[in-house]
């Protein structure tokens, strides 16, 4: 649960940067939002929590570019621009995950691929309608397929 938390923070994270227009430290916006549920009972966030999801934030950032171009690569169907923030956050998050694991070993044997995918799916039930949970569900079987088959540059 804390883990899929802190997914959930990134995302809210990401969520006010866009909003933002990717204005203002991104990173500011996850600690915010990290204190404010760090305390709570049932949830239980720890500082390992947070340097998980700032090093995940840090890796989506660094590979913005690249990560965006593997969704609209994986999402041929959709306009990219059209995907909506949320929806295209949760791709965001998980398709960073799916390449650390894709590059690291140790990454994969504490998040494997499948595990990312289903919290990816968790993280959609909590903000998405389930249409865009089935639309996400879709997009990322095709980039799980397409990371398997395919190198990537520049990650």
């Amino acid at each position: 649960m804390p883990r899929t938390f802190a997914r959930s923070i990134i995302l809210k994270a990401l969520y006010e940067w866009e909003l933002k227009e990717k204005e203002g430290d991104v990173f500011v916006f996850l600690g915010r939002n990290f204190d404010y549920f760090k305390n709570e009972e049932r949830i239980k966030l720890t500082e390992d929590d947070y340097n998980f999801a700032k090093n995940l934030l840090s890796f989506i950032l660094e590979n913005l570019k690249d990560i965006d171009e593997i969704i609209k690569i994986n999402s041929k169907e959709y306009n990219f621009e059209q995907i909506g923030i949320i929806e295209k956050n949760i791709l965001r998050i998980c398709t960073a995950e799916l390449l650390k694991a894709k590059e690291n070993d140790e990454y994969k044997k504490q998040v494997p691929e499948k595990v990312a995918i289903n919290e990816a799916i968790e993280v959609s039930k909590l903000f998405c309608e389930e249409e865009s949970t089935k639309f996400i569900n879709g997009v990322l079987g095709t980039i799980f397929d397409y990371l398997k088959n395919n190198k990537v540059k520049n990650v």
